[in-house]
């Protein structure tokens, strides 16, 4: 008995301590996956960018921090920040600034990748976004796309609340986000949701199986911060048979586009990002191995040493040299475009040779020629407390590149009377002066001198006196090794392409610059939160930093860039989450009503287009389409919309076609096809309905005037183009079709776009825009019409309504005057 019982007790206890197990278990906070495990591995396009916080003890040791903290560059930050987060509509401006401090702190993971291809088609790309340690942007960013669609819907999947919305004109496409672990994860493209969560739960690799990742996460003599690629060679796998039109009845692959061109032999483009004691490095490898063709031959360059540069300006403080032999590169080019052309109709190969051959005939020369004279290298620099630039071009044989740069300009100058020439000679040179015209008002000049070993252009009359007493040794010149700190210490022996930058001095005048634009800029809005007095002074500013430098190298793998900066200055090197920030944040206000103006115009194509479809439509039937497509077996509620009728015309043939004329609008196949949401149908501005099930249309066709011209089988005074019983034929707009509305803008009571009903409006009651009726629009003060001519008008929402009545209406005889 006594065992008996303690095998009871025993059991029980043992299915107690297994049941608080699972409990505890399942109530532990799930761990943090790393952002790589969230990334498939067939991502075609990848950026990898570490937050601040991981790298802290390293970021603080650079010389771009201590010029951000002492310029007070961070606190000014924070002022334009919070100025932006003001100035962004609704729930945007509330997200600017904890987007911004999660990203610069946490860091941000992207890919394009190509799922495998589902049906006959290629593969449609997907996006997959990470914002590390950002689960608690989640609400904001749901906030957010529900002021912008409302469609945003919450469904649970493999234990995570995803938010989800169809992407338009995509059969399976989504946009969807959620909280994946700490992370906040977007997502786009077909079955996107479903497609990342099997990579985040292991059930499909993830991109750290991708054979670019060993490679570009490797160790390095940097702490790294940042990795990004793209996979020419997955690409050209995915989308290498896909056919492209190149004229009537001719087709060709991207596979022979990229034979063509020879850039089928190009792989992939990896990039690494980092920061080395005090300085932000990076490192990028194009592999392009040999044999090269086509442009990619244009790599085969021979490479040149410091001691090969010319003599240059002492007071240059940016500086680039380069390898190109421009005779070899424009052969090759020649060669792409012919192999072109012989992949398109055979006409186009008769016009590229024509073309080819009146080159000559236009300079005066065979291009060859012009640069037969020249040697590889070339070489450009300027200073930064002038509008100086020197253009250096090394020379192999003088006397022929002055003959042809003589025929050149003789023959240009001739045909377009657009450039004068003068030659002479100064210290023995050849020197031409051209004159090439006063388009501002102001004379330009340039100056050409032709030596023994280099020819120099420059803009500037003391530049060219300068130049001569260098050229005669008379006159100081740049010292690369020293006039760049130790810019140049370690580079290799021989480059592909060399730049410096003094970059103190750069930052010295950009910030002079921006002193100036804050203080004389009227147009800054009087709430802007940055004056002059903002700008960092230039002396502590620019103490720390020291030049950069980037360079190349070419060799049997493809190049090899590498560059070390102190601070960025748009000349090349990293750029910076906080510097860029600035720029972006100081446009947001300007962003935004640019925006919105891109929209408008967006509306006004779509109504452009759907004036298109109406007028083909009548083209080929000799009528518009009625209000509701014709079947006395179905009640108006339930008939299609006259917009079905236009769909091969908009470009959606394929919807068409699965379009049942003798069903209803949300029916079987039609109600599959009502759920898409076709662009051309959509006002950007429009914050569309709470439509779970089917996409909405913005605009309407003009009824008439009265709720009985919708319905009135032959048309009379109060009618418009568009009634649900009867069709219309442009001879019976006697009004005359620029004065008639056809099509307007919608302001509330958005119906499918399938639907008869709903589709065709008419004014009922005053005031007619923006009013009960739901005709008008997003924007600002009035909304678009579409005339019956074709054309877009904007209609003031204070016109007056006898005059919008006699613009609704077809026959009526109103004389309408301006509106």
């Amino acid at each position: 008995m006594r065992s008996v019982h303690w095998m009871r007790n025993g059991g029980i206890l043992l299915i107690t301590l297994v049941t608080l197990s699972i409990v505890v278990a399942q109530t532990k906070p799930a761990k943090t996956p790393s952002p790589e495990t969230l990334l498939p591995a067939n991502s075609v396009l990848y950026v990898g960018v570490d937050g601040i916080e991981t790298h802290a003890a390293a970021w603080k040791k650079t010389a771009a921090y201590e010029a951000l903290q002492a310029g007070h560059v961070l606190e000014a930050l924070d002022k334009v920040l919070a100025y932006a987060t003001k100035q962004g509509d609704g729930n945007s401006g509330e997200l600017i600034r904890p987007i911004y401090d999660t990203v610069l702190k946490n860091g941000v993971s992207l890919s394009i990748s190509l799922p495998d291809a589902k049906g006959d088609g290629p593969a449609l790309p997907m996006l997959t976004l990470v914002l590390h340690n950002a689960a608690g942007l989640k609400p904001g960013l749901a906030k957010l796309m529900n002021s912008e669609s409302n469609r945003f819907k919450d469904r649970q999947m493999s234990g995570r609340t995803v938010s989800a919305d169809m992407l338009p004109d995509l059969p399976g496409g989504e946009v969807a986000f959620w909280n994946e672990g700490g992370h906040l994860v977007v997502v786009a493209g077909v079955d996107a949701a479903d497609t990342a969560i099997a990579v985040a739960s292991g059930k499909s690799p993830n991109i750290t199986t991708n054979p670019l990742w060993a490679g570009a996460k490797k160790a390095g003599d940097f702490e790294l911060t940042s990795v990004s690629w793209v996979d020419a060679p997955l690409l050209r796998k995915t989308y290498g048979k896909l056919a492209i039109p190149m004229g009537p009845g001719t087709e060709v692959t991207v596979d022979q586009l990229l034979t063509a061109t020879g850039l089928n032999g190009l792989g992939p483009v990896v990039s690494r990002g980092g920061l080395k004691d005090r300085a932000l490095v990076t490192e990028m490898q194009v592999n392009a191995p040999g044999p090269r063709e086509g442009l990619v031959t244009i790599l085969d360059q021979p490479k040149f040493k410091l001691a090969d540069l010319p003599p240059l300006p002492p007071g240059a403080t940016y500086v680039h040299a380069s390898s190109l032999d421009l005779k070899k590169g424009y052969g090759e080019l020649i060669e792409v475009i012919r192999n072109l052309a012989k992949l398109g109709p055979p006409v186009t190969v008769d016009t590229i040779e024509s073309f080819i051959s009146q080159i000559p005939i236009f300079v005066g020369v065979e291009p060859d020629e012009i640069f037969a004279g020249l040697g590889p290298i070339y070489c450009t620099c300027s200073t930064h407390h002038s509008v100086s630039m020197l253009v250096a071009l090394q020379v192999k044989d003088a006397d022929r590149f002055k003959d042809a740069l003589e025929t050149v300009l003789n023959k240009v100058g001739d045909s377009t009377g657009a450039v004068s020439s003068e030659w002479s000679k100064e210290g023995g040179r050849d020197v031409v002066k051209l004159d090439l015209g006063s388009p501002a008002g102001t004379p330009i000049e340039a100056w050409v001198t032709i030596g023994k070993d280099w020819a120099f252009i420059n803009v500037v009359k003391d530049d060219q006196k300068a130049l001569l007493e260098r050229l005669d040794k008379k006159g100081p010149a740049l010292d690369l090794r020293t006039a760049f700190g130790n810019a140049t210490n370690g580079l290799p022996a021989e480059l592909s392409s060399l730049t410096l930058m003094d970059t103190a001095k750069a930052y010295t005048a950009l910030l002079a610059l921006a002193d100036q634009s804050l203080a004389n800029f009227r147009a800054m809005p009087p709430d802007f939160p940055l004056t002059a007095k903002d700008i960092p002074d230039a002396g502590p500013f620019v103490k720390p930093l020291f030049a950069n430098v980037s360079y190349s190298v070419v060799d049997k793998t493809g190049v090899r860039s590498f560059s070390r900066s102190s601070l960025p200055t748009g000349a090349g090197g990293p750029e910076t989450v906080a510097v860029t920030a600035v720029g972006v944040a100081l446009l947001l206000p300007a962003v935004q009503q640019a925006r919105i103006a891109a929209r408008r115009a967006q509306s006004m194509n779509n109504m452009k287009q759907i004036g298109l479809a109406l007028h083909n439509y009548h083209s080929s039937f000799n009528t518009f389409p009625r209000g509701a497509v014709e079947n006395e077996k179905l009640k108006p509620e339930k008939q299609l919309s006259w917009i079905t009728q236009i769909l091969p015309f908009i470009d959606q043939a394929v919807v068409s076609e699965r379009v049942k004329q003798d069903q209803a609008w949300d029916s079987g196949d039609n109600a599959t096809m009502a759920a898409l949401r076709l662009v051309t149908l959509l006002n950007p501005q429009v914050v569309e309905p709470p439509q779970q099930k089917f996409g909405h249309t913005s605009y309407a066709g003009m009824g008439g005037v009265g709720k009985d011209s919708l319905t009135m089988t032959k048309p009379d005074k109060t009618c418009g183009i568009f009634g649900y019983n009867r069709s219309t034929r442009i001879t019976q707009i006697t009004d005359g079709t620029s004065n008639t509305i056809m099509v307007t803008e919608v302001s509330k009571d958005f119906t499918p776009w399938a639907q008869a009903q709903g589709s065709i409006r008419a004014l009922t009651s005053k005031p007619y825009i923006n009013g009960a009726d739901g005709i008008g629009g997003p924007f600002r003060g009035g909304c678009h019409v579409l005339l019956g001519d074709g054309s877009v008008r904007f209609v003031s929402q204070d016109i007056d309504p006898q005059t919008f009545e006699a613009l609704s209406t077809m026959a009526g005889g109103e004389v309408i005057g301006d509106f």
